[in-house]
């Protein structure tokens, strides 16, 4: 049978994640950045690994980051599927946002990889630390090394590992 990615206490992690340090060799530039983002926008490691920063654009009048998903399980024509979220902190920055999560990641992407001020357009939206796409695998480990920072088990009674490709999304719903 398939295995069920469970979830984990999103504020236990996210007060003590790395604003820009990736959590494991494979992991992403800005893992808690990674963790909103993952979760708001309901994504599996696979979205989120592929996803490129063009495909992001911020409205600051109305704090509103809106994230075209191109690739997707129920979208086999590839036509994607663009989603939107408001800021939801009013500015207190011990609470997870969308908003405030989505425009920190373009701002780190910026300080680390722009070239003459502009991102190179295939840039990643959550690269490894040297600019390249992260794989499944790399999303995964940054996934495990949350939860155990939220202080999680990795593996339950059976042996069996609880946390998977699907953990933000479950996060997320």
């Amino acid at each position: 049978p398939g295995r069920q990615s469970v979830s984990f206490e999103t504020s236990k992690a996210y007060l003590q994640l790395s604003r820009t340090t990736p959590l494991t060799e494979r992991g992403p530039v800005g893992p808690c950045n990674f963790l909103v983002c993952g979760a708001f926008w309901m994504t599996r490691e696979i979205e989120i690994s592929l996803a490129l920063a063009k495909n992001v654009s911020i409205e600051y009048g109305t704090k509103t980051a809106s994230w075209s998903l191109p690739a997707t399980k129920t979208d086999p024509k590839g036509l994607g599927k663009t989603r939107a979220w408001q800021c939801v902190c009013d500015d207190d920055r011990h609470k997870p946002c969308p908003f405030h999560a989505m425009l920190a990641q373009l701002e780190l992407l910026r300080s680390k990889f722009a070239v003459d001020g502009e991102l190179p357009a295939e840039t990643p939206l959550f690269p490894t630390e040297g600019g390249a796409v992260m794989d499944k695998r790399g999303a995964v480990l940054t996934i495990e090394a949350m939860a155990a920072r939220a202080g999680e088990a990795l593996v339950d009674d059976f042996g069996n590992r609880r946390f998977g490709g699907h953990s933000l999304r479950v996060l997320g719903a």
